[in-house]
């Protein structure tokens, strides 16, 4: 369940931050909990100016700068909420920097708690519809793949981009899928995809998937480097279709080092429909 979904009133840049905390694959987490605390205030930045430390600290961010430049200065008084009697009342302001330290509170206790254990960190893309990088341990013999990505460019919110690991972790059982849509073939967007970037430029044979669901179909395009829309991304070098278990999508010696594959079909499940996939594998060589 989303953060949002339990509180329809929390900020899109503080949910990002809360999944990125709570993500399965220790690669797609905060590297320290230092990092953890400055996203959330710069998060925090995005949502509104203001919000206030455990000791009651107001942390400040001067106009264009950082989050790491926060500065902190005394906090003003502030006068109590006049409380007006009506049928129905508005949530009060005063509420929003309460559910930020809450928040600020628990996802610092998580990111401590990872890091007595040691756990590695991911990296994070900026570009507006696709999600954040995952990274996927080096095989040998073949060319690694160095992040995987949601690609959304007719969305906002990503593609349950905290189960990204689960698509290169060597365990089938783990799993990443899509949002829920109304259509099978997604409606109003042409679809959504998964973005992934090889360690060195390769000649791609193949790309295997696993998955739960049958009558699926993909796409697949292949570049040198990250493309921010589909048009960018040229023609498919590859397709399938009414695909189950296991499947296979040859690419038939393309070239490149970001590989796309592209969801148009959900599959025959029930509304509202989704896909589950388990692994993603590409076979490729360095050119």
């Amino acid at each position: 369940v989303r953060p949002r979904q339990l509180r329809p009133g929390l900020p899109k840049s503080i949910e990002d931050v809360i999944l990125r905390g709570l993500a399965r694959d220790p690669a797609g987490r905060h590297a320290s909990a230092s990092d953890l605390r400055v996203a959330l205030i710069g998060a925090a930045q995005v949502a509104g100016p203001r919000l206030a430390d455990e000791d009651g600290t107001v942390l400040l961010a001067p106009p264009g700068a950082s989050p790491a430049a926060l500065t902190t200065v005394a906090p003003r008084p502030v006068a109590p909420p006049k409380i007006a009697v009506a049928a129905r009342r508005r949530p009060r302001r005063w509420t929003v920097p309460m559910v930020f330290l809450v928040i600020a509170g628990t996802s610092l206790g998580i990111a401590g708690a990872l890091l007595v254990r040691g756990a590695p960190t991911g990296r994070r893309n900026a570009t507006p519809g696709v999600g954040p990088a995952v990274s996927a341990p080096a095989k040998a013999g073949a060319v690694a793949i160095s992040a995987v990505r949601s690609f959304d460019p007719q969305g906002t919110n990503g593609e349950h981009d905290e189960l990204l690991g689960n698509l290169v972790d060597g365990d089938a059982t783990t799993t990443w899928r899509t949002e829920q849509y109304a259509a099978r073939t997604f409606g109003t967007k042409g679809g959504v995809g998964i973005e992934v970037d090889l360690a060195a430029d390769a000649t791609l044979r193949s790309v295997s998937l696993t998955s739960a669901d049958r009558d699926w179909a993909v796409q697949v395009f292949a570049s040198a480097s990250h493309r921010d829309d589909l048009a960018g991304w040229g023609q498919p070098v590859g397709h399938g279709e009414h695909l189950g278990a296991s499947a296979t999508v040859s690419l038939d010696g393309a070239k490149g080092r970001s590989v796309l594959v592209w969801i148009t079909d959900l599959g025959d499940g029930a509304a509202p429909y989704k896909l589950t996939l388990g692994e993603l594998r590409i076979d490729a060589t360095p050119r």
